[in-house]
């Protein structure tokens, strides 16, 4: 009956996930070819255009399948290199995936399908496929013309293009087929023992600052990024209340107005008392056929981001959002309060205005700081008279639209800040500037927001899986963009969310997005061409006269993205990307277009070692048609980052980039390969206008590097070689920020390998592996929630756990214990044995704070702790409940305890006392324990024969006991309870203790 059942639902699903309930037939092999016992030059293939048999040939060098491959090589960029196979008969009007495995050593590697009637050629279409370091199926789906009968297949460097590559198992299929994904064999990166970084040194705990500059500039602090600014954590679920719970309709009807209706119902009661609300989408499919506008106070939370959870499937082949959070374009006051100070350092939180204009703020007020694009700022920075790769204007001064009736500052550069103090002409506010002002270039001016108008606030997606769908062939673009878009909005998380087959985004914010965490989300198999304007997963642009700035991604996974982790145009940072992974990345996660200020690159990892995915902050003059991307990058940071080639550049004037650190060296022939590619892309687009009007080109030392180092160009660098402390700067920053010391910043997740997610298998056993951070003891995998130990390999840093399964949907996530602490979790993939498709309850992803929180010992409140805030009046509070005990223990008969010191025999007379303190959302227990005395049943604190503090964490319960020995019969005792209370929530009493005693038990031992 089970394998029945199983067999019923997994049919199900894979009927569900079809277009427009059409059902396509089933993949059938008509041709394949593996170059296999060829008895002549290419077998069954033929030479294409200047190839010949020195530079096209069958070789055992390399191969995929078999022993054999075709080596192909093109020198040349006059002619066409390639191979072609003889005619392949089809039928016309059905559909057909093309596919083959491809090792692509350089250039670019096009596949030309060629349709014929006869001998007359009747359409052609063709794919490229991807560069991967090693062996990676290349494939697409076609539709034969009606009137053709055969078709023949190329592959072929172009006339322009010189590159190598082994090409071998070329297939097709009638019908919609996937290849394989094989794993990539990976080579562990080289690490060295960190030592102190000096831009940012640790010192006694705490954070030093370096000036890098004679102006006095500094690294800013990141740690203001994410919901809230990091002033709260995410909310817990189940402590919000739930305003509606949906089922999925089935029957692939649409799901898009009921889920639409519960959230209006739900944002109603959060605009009446302000608390969020949750609207719970039980485990389903929903088919989700337009867009869905998420709004204020409301939590869409899933059951689950795997594949049998909570899916939410965009089933159009059209282009849109699945889930939109838009906000109210917010205008400022209409007054321009200009900065008197010539020059306002990196790092700084204050800067003057005039008296008069001083006078009219108040602290508390929220403001935005304007920095003109100024045609003087552009020729400083050499992007005036700068030209796009088609020859025209891309200067960054604006440009002028509408017949030119009207003038566009372009790069005009908005930050939002709230003032904190005013001190005469001194304005402080609450974080600090991530590049200097210079009001000399750009008269720098600011202004008052409205206080009526609230942007969308307060909204959260969780533990949900999106999907889109497409029509089988991986370049396909009539489907779903993305699935979340936030704009105009602030204090919105996304947390535990997996979105796949998107061809632009799974979590793109654009101008106002605003103080937002997305952590522990995956982005899996986008569906698009490899061109420009795709795979961006993780993407923040700013832009359109509102700041986009607070930003902050950690713990998420991309796989076969372009620009996995990229900002665009003028964000104002912080945008912190924290301890994320890249994992077949096809180009750069990096500040993609022009002066994205303030992004932290702190713990990105590029995966395998022959990923061609790298890590950029700089100069991209080449690129842009309407501007120049030009100088990308400012007051930038890459910060102990995993990556083949990481290339950072210097700004003019007085603004920097930085490349702190690498977490490890690939030192590798594929890493190696890789990293000249990269470097020569950037030398082709790096590019500015100089004094003399004259555009420059690269120098060497603008590319400088060497093997021993990922790092490439002319920026701040330090630690080439290896890695820094603090090992993650953003960790170190919010732990100094809220717990005094940098110490408690907790340890990144290991990095996983395999396997990969939502690897289907047929074998139970399972590798499960990857590499941990040089110092870690113990690498924990969790699979179902249940731990287990991964053996650890100190030569290489890899772990390699081998995992029985049944068959089903696992989860998998790991975290690594370095310094006695259990770091954070990775996110969480899916594993899929024998076609099982069942669910339970331990596949959903909701996790305790303990497991996901970046600082040990941290103080913040979960933001449905301060909602639930309110002030306590600790003079009318007692401890309520307390259970005492008393008895004779003696050397005959014994009691034996076990207390912080170890285990007691104990042989005199005891009195004992167990109690439960009362927690209060928006207080902290700082201390508890007993006051003992002999006297007085009303002893406090400062009035006891002895204090005796609680020494042992409280339990899950906050319970604690404390036990008395040593005592004389018939003597009273007082035993009374005590909790000191801290207030971590309201400014005004930020600090402030409170006492509460609980009722004394006396006690008096008789025999």
């Amino acid at each position: 009956m089970k394998r029945f059942f199983c067999l019923i639902l997994t049919l199900a699903l894979i009927l569900s996930t079809l277009p427009f309930g059409g059902v396509m037939a089933a993949a059938t092999p008509i041709y394949e070819y593996s170059f296999e016992n060829v008895a002549s030059k290419l077998g069954d293939w033929a030479y294409f255009g200047a190839a010949n048999a020195n530079t096209a040939y069958v070789t055992n060098e390399e191969a995929y399948d078999g022993n054999s491959s075709v080596y192909l090589v093109d020198t040349s960029e006059t002619g066409a290199y390639g191979i072609g196979s003889p005619a392949i008969n089809v039928t016309g009007g059905q559909s057909y995936t093309v596919s083959g495995y491809f090792n692509i050593l350089s250039g670019k590697l096009t596949v030309y399908v060629k349709y014929f009637n006869g001998s007359t050629q009747v359409g052609v279409v063709s794919f490229a496929p991807s560069p991967k370091g090693g062996w990676y199926p290349g494939w697409s789906m076609v539709t034969v013309p009606a009137n053709a009968t055969s078709m023949r297949v190329q592959v072929v460097f172009d006339s322009t293009i010189v590159g190598e590559a082994y090409i071998d198992k070329m297939e097709v299929y009638s019908g919609e087929f996937e290849p394989e994904i094989p794993d990539v064999e990976f080579i562990a990166p080289a690490q060295q023992t960190p030592v102190d970084a000096q831009i940012v040194k640790p010192v006694d705990g705490k954070l030093q600052y370096t000036e890098y500059n004679s102006q006095g500039d500094k690294m800013s602090d990141f740690s203001y990024a994410g919901f809230y600014g990091g002033e709260y954590e995410l909310p817990v679920t189940e402590n919000l209340d739930v305003a509606a719970t949906v089922q999925a309709r089935g029957n692939q009807l649409d799901d898009t107005a009921n889920i639409q209706a519960a959230i209006d119902t739900a944002t109603q009661l959060y605009e009446q008392d302000g608390k969020m609300r949750v609207v719970k989408l039980k485990a389903g499919r929903y088919y989700i056929g337009s867009t869905i506008n998420l709004r204020s106070g409301v939590v869409l939370s899933g059951e689950g981001q795997g594949p049998t959870g909570t899916v939410l499937y965009a089933n159009n082949a059209a282009s849109y959002v699945m889930i939109s959070i838009l906000g109210a374009w917010q205008n400022d006051i209409a007054a321009d309060y200009y900065i008197t100070d010539d020059y306002v350092k990196s790092g700084s939180r204050t800067f003057n205005l005039s008296a008069a204009n001083a006078a009219k703020l108040s602290v508390g007020q929220k403001i935005t700081i304007t920095q003109p694009s100024t045609e003087a700022w552009s020729e400083a920075l050499g992007m005036s008279g700068i030209k796009n790769n088609s020859g025209g204007d891309a200067s960054w001064n604006g440009q002028y639209i509408n017949n030119g009736t009207y003038y566009v500052p372009e790069f005009t550069i908005y930050t939002e800040r709230t003032i904190t103090a005013i001190d005469g002409t001194q304005i402080t506010v609450d974080f600090p500037f991530y590049v200097p002002i210079n009001t000399a270039l750009t008269p720098t001016y600011i202004r008052a927001h409205q206080p009526t108008v609230v942007q969308a606030t307060d909204i959260g997606v969780e533990n949900m899986r999106f999907e889109s769908y497409y029509n089988g062939t991986p370049t396909d673009e009539a489907h779903a963009k993305s699935a979340i878009e936030v704009k105009y909005a602030e204090n919105v998380f996304v947390r535990d969310v997996t979105g796949k087959h998107f061809y632009y985004s799974v979590v793109d914010l654009y101008e106002g997005s605003k103080q937002i965490t997305v952590r522990n989300c995956s982005s899996l198999e986008p569906i698009s061409k490899m061109a420009g304007d795709r795979r961006y997963p993780f993407h923040v642009t700013g832009g359109n006269n509102k700041a986009t700035q607070q930003i902050l991604f950690t713990g998420c996974y991309s796989n076969d993205a372009r620009h996995d982790y990229a900002t665009s145009k003028t964000i104002t940072g912080p945008i912190a990307y924290v301890d994320n992974i890249a994992d077949s990345a096809n180009f750069a996660s990096e500040t993609h277009y022009a002066w994205s200020t303030g992004v932290l690159y702190d713990n990105i990892y590029q995966v395998p070692n022959s990923s061609y995915g790298m890590i950029a902050v700089a100069n991209r003059g080449y690129y842009g048609t309407d501007a120049s991307h030009g100088w990308s990058a400012v007051g930038c940071v890459v910060w102990n980052s995993l990556a083949s080639t990481i290339i950072s550049h210097k700004p003019p004037l007085t603004y920097q980039n930085f490349a702190v650190g690498i977490w490890g060296n690939y030192t590798d022939t594929a890493a190696s390969s890789a990293k000249a590619a990269n470097i020569a892309t950037y030398q082709a687009a790096y590019k500015y206008v100089g004094s003399n009007g004259q555009e420059v080109g690269p120098t060497a030392a603008n590319f400088a590097t060497s093997n021993n180092t990922s790092i490439v160009g002319d920026s701040y660098k330090e630690s080439v070689a290896g890695a820094v402390n603090p090992r993650s700067l953003f960790k170190a920053q919010l732990s100094e920020r809220f717990t005094g010391t940098i110490n408690n910043a907790r340890a990144n997740a290991p990095i996983l390998i395999d396997p990969k997610p939502d690897k289907e298998t047929d074998e139970n056993q399972v590798k499960i592996s990857g590499i941990y951070q040089l110092g870690a003891t113990k690498v924990t995998i969790y699979i179902d929630n249940v731990p287990y130990n991964a053996p650890l390999d100190p030569t290489t840093n890899k772990f390699e756990y081998i995992a029985t399964l049944a068959d089903g949907v696992h989860k998998i996530y790991a975290t690594q214990t370095i310094d006695g602490y259990e770091g954070c979790k990775s996110a969480d993939r899916f594993v899929i044995v024998n076609e099982v498709y069942d669910n339970h309850e331990y596949l959903q992803s909701v996790y305790s704070m303990d497991k996901v929180t970046m600082l040990n010992n941290d103080t913040r409140l979960t933001y449905d702790d301060y909602q639930n805030y309110e002030e306590v009046d600790f003079t009318k509070l007692a401890i309520e409940y307390t259970s005492p005990f008393s008895g004779v223990a003696t050397a005959g008969d014994p009691i034996t305890v076990k207390s912080q010191e170890g285990r007691l025999s104990i042989t005199t007379p005891y009195a004992a006392l167990a109690t439960r303190l009362s927690t209060y959302p928006g207080y902290r227990i700082k201390e508890y324990g007993v006051v003992f005395s002999s006297s007085s049943s009303n002893a406090t604190i400062g009035n006891c024969d002895e204090k005796v503090q609680g020494a042992i964490a409280l339990t899950d319960f906050y319970a604690y006991g404390v036990l008395f020995h040593n005592l004389r019969l018939q003597k009273q005792y007082y035993i009374r309870p005590y909790a000191i209370y801290e207030d971590i929530k309201n400014p005004e009493n930020a600090g402030e203790e409170y006492v509460v005693y609980g009722a004394a038990s006396g006690y008096n031992i008789t025999e």
